[in-house]
């Protein structure tokens, strides 16, 4: 049945860097429909804003949050309005808000992805008590490098972490997480990111086969996932570059050649001999 399905979400939290982005794009190959406008890190851009906003409320952030007892006083009040149909189709992105609509438009599983869901769990949970949630878990020290590498990437979420206040933070959110589901008694599956990216085929088969099957999707991608190395210094090249004229304008010239792989010799010849200078093919 259709209606079941959207009662029933799966919320995936975990720790940021964890691992919970590579278990969302993994699940939504599968099937599972992960929201329709999501961020680079595959988190639902409504549930990222719904979800700051509580942190906000309760005097904090993604990388300083509030206490938790903070957290749940604000959660409690935040729009209270708002159902679980209003979410559901804010997922689907769908104008409609009938039920019945909401359910043709998808009939398969959903799920919500957002790392600050160890914090904020409860307020869905109002909304959604027949929910599961996928507890992705990963070492500590490798968070909190990963963390430190992240905050220093032009465009990545903002943070001022050092390496003392980052392992702090990953426990607050451990912490944070073990509360709210142990208090919810919400059906959980809890998965290490060492056994999804093990070398181990077996170990990563078997990993990956029970999300999917915890997700009731017919089993996806399960092995030739690798853990993810430092991106290492680019190395440079001892050849000097030859230095760019600065006495004129600097012209780039693209060359539509599609189909016309035998004439290409030809069209840069063409180019170069015309009137422009500081030509270099």
């Amino acid at each position: 049945m259709f209606l079941p399905k959207i009662k029933q979400p799966v919320f995936i939290l975990g720790m940021h860097r964890s691992g919970t982005t590579m278990v969302t794009r993994a699940l939504g190959a599968a099937g599972v429909h992960v929201g329709t406008i999501l961020d680079h890190n595959s988190e639902a851009l409504y549930g990222i804003d719904i979800n700051d906003r509580i942190l906000e409320t309760a005097g904090g952030n993604w990388w300083s949050p509030p206490g938790l007892d903070s957290v749940l006083d604000a959660a409690s009040n935040f729009q209270s309005e708002l159902t679980g149909l209003d979410i559901y189709g804010a997922h689907l992105k769908h104008p409609s808000g009938r039920r019945l609509s909401l359910a043709l438009a998808h009939s398969g599983p959903w799920a919500v992805k957002d790392p600050r869901l160890c914090f904020t769990l409860p307020w869905w949970l109002a909304r959604f008590p027949k929910a599961k949630v996928i507890w992705v878990l990963r070492d500590e020290e490798e968070i909190v490098q990963s963390l430190l590498r992240r905050q220093r990437v032009e465009g990545e979420a903002f943070s001022n972490l050092t390496e003392e206040t980052a392992r702090e933070l990953v426990r607050a959110y451990n912490e944070a997480a073990t509360t709210n589901i142990k208090n919810s008694g919400v059906e959980v599956r809890m998965v290490q990111y060492k056994d999804l990216v093990s070398p181990d085929i077996d170990t990563q088969r078997k990993s990956w086969f029970s999300l999917y099957q915890f997700c009731k999707v017919r089993p996806g991608k399960m092995e030739g996932f690798a853990r993810r190395s430092p991106k290492s210094s680019t190395t440079t090249s001892s050849k000097p570059l030859a230095a760019l004229p600065t006495n004129g304008p600097l012209v780039s010239v693209i060359v539509p050649n599609y189909n016309h792989a035998a004439f290409l010799d030809q069209r840069l010849e063409s180019i170069s001999s015309q009137t422009y200078t500081n030509i270099e093919v």
